[in-house]
């Protein structure tokens, strides 16, 4: 198998597990953010200021990074492609129930962060 794929594979059935892991708010606050992250650019600049402060960030926020980096330009088709073929070939008897879609995602956005600024790094149960 192609080296690339199987990366992306592996990174894909981590994300899977730790979004199944999570109560349902987080898991769609952390999808927020994946499908979100490279559309808001101040996100990525106070990650980096972050980093520069030795300051941890929650996992979401090290995948949405991730998933910039690896899929940008490329992420409304590929994203769900990657995780439907998780689902698929590592996974054939879990029930896929992740956001799949930017339109999806917003929706969840809008009612998450109904009046207050949407903050990637605030886990949705400290709220």
């Amino acid at each position: 198998m192609d080296q690339e794929l199987c990366e992306h594979l592996m990174h894909g059935l981590l994300w899977y597990e730790y979004l199944y892991q999570s109560p349902l708010p987080e898991r769609q606050h952390a999808e927020v953010v994946v499908w979100n992250w490279f559309v808001n650019t101040k996100w990525e600049e106070k990650a980096r200021e972050m980093d520069a402060n030795g300051v941890q960030h929650p996992p979401y926020v090290y995948m949405a990074r991730w998933l910039n980096s690896e899929l940008l330009g490329q992420f409304d088709t590929q994203y769900p492609r990657l995780m439907r073929t998780v689902e698929m070939v590592i996974l054939p008897n879990a029930v896929m129930a992740l956001t799949l879609s930017r339109e999806r995602a917003n929706e969840i956005l809008s009612s998450q962060s109904a009046g207050t600024k949407f903050d990637p790094w605030v886990r949705r149960s400290e709220v």
